[in-house]
Order: structure tokens, then sequence, then C-alpha cells
């Protein structure tokens, strides 16, 4: 009878279980991964936008994963400089396609949103993650992201936020520093 019981618990978790996220590397680090190779994508853009290579109005640029695979970031991208500040922000769609770092490969589409603001106060930076990505690998599942940042840095002080969620996860992780 408790052989019986257990066998029928057992299918009820597994059927339970059945398509949902199987991590066997903490979330923090997919996140990090992901949110590595968009920042290595967004560098390529940048160094690319220096030497007048890429149109601001019309970025497409494919970016190589360390281990495989590519991260397309398409939008557009803006920049200003004045005296005393410097702002940039850009809108991209990031299009993971076999994108592989370590033992965990990245498929799917995100929105990719970032502003900037440098000034005499120090800097201010968001971000804006939205869209599906699939995990293979060091992690396994769909996800749906749904992720904002912010950050904030002057010379005494630093403060990062994310909110929202990461799948099916919170998001939220605050860390303030200061030297005061």
């Amino acid at each position: 009878m408790r052989s019986t019981l257990t066998l029928i618990l057992a299918a009820a978790l597994l059927t339970l279980l059945t398509g949902c996220p199987v991590a066997e590397v903490p979330l923090d680090e997919v996140w990090g991964t992901t949110h590595q190779n968009l920042e290595a994508a967004d560098g390529d853009v940048a160094d690319e936008a220096e030497q007048g290579a890429v149109d601001p109005d019309a970025v497409d640029l494919d970016s190589d994963c360390p281990d495989g695979g590519t991260v397309t970031l398409a939008g557009t991208l803006e920049q200003s400089v004045t005296p005393g500040e410097v702002a940039q922000s850009f809108d991209y769609t990031a299009t993971f396609v076999g994108c592989t770092e370590d033992d965990l490969v990245i498929d799917g589409e995100i929105d990719y949103l970032f502003e900037q603001e440098v000034n005499a106060l120090g800097v201010v930076q968001t971000w804006d993650y939205s869209g599906t990505l699939t995990y293979t690998g060091a992690y396994n599942g769909s996800c749906e992201v749904d992720v904002q940042g912010e950050q904030a840095a002057t010379d005494t002080s630093a403060s990062i936020t994310w909110t929202g969620s990461f799948c099916g996860e919170d998001a939220s992780v605050a860390l303030y520093a200061s030297s005061e």
C-alpha cells in the first residue's frame, strides 16, 4: 500500500514538473551569463559606431558568443554630448541563436533597452529587458524575462537594483555600497 501511494505521488509530482525549468546552476549565474553576452554585443556595436561602421538609426550587428553562436542586436542607438553631460541610450531587439558560454546555451529574443546619463553629480544607468529565452545545458527551460535595473553612482556611493521577474523568480537584488 505504501509503495503504491509513493508511486502515485511520484507520478503526480513528475506530471507537475514536466515543462518546468530544471536548474543545475543558480539563476543568478544564468542571468549573469545572459547579461554579460548582451553587454559584450553592445560593446561590439559601440566599437563599430566609433569607427563609423554602424548607422545609429539602423543598428543590425551579429556578435559572437564565447563558445559559439551569436547575439544579434537590431535597433537604434543615440548619444549626445554637451558640456558637463554625456547621455547614451539604445533600444534593441536581441536575438540569441545558439549563444554558448561554458555549458549554457541561450536561444530566443528579448527587447533590450538602456539609458545612461553622466554628469558632474555622477552616473545613472537603467536597463529594461523583456521577452522569452530558452536555456539548455547547465540550465534547462524556457524563461519569461521581465527585468528592470538601475545603477547609480557618485564619488561617495553606489547602488544597483534589479526588479521584475526572471524565469518565474523575483529578480530583486539590491546592492548598496558607500565610502562614508
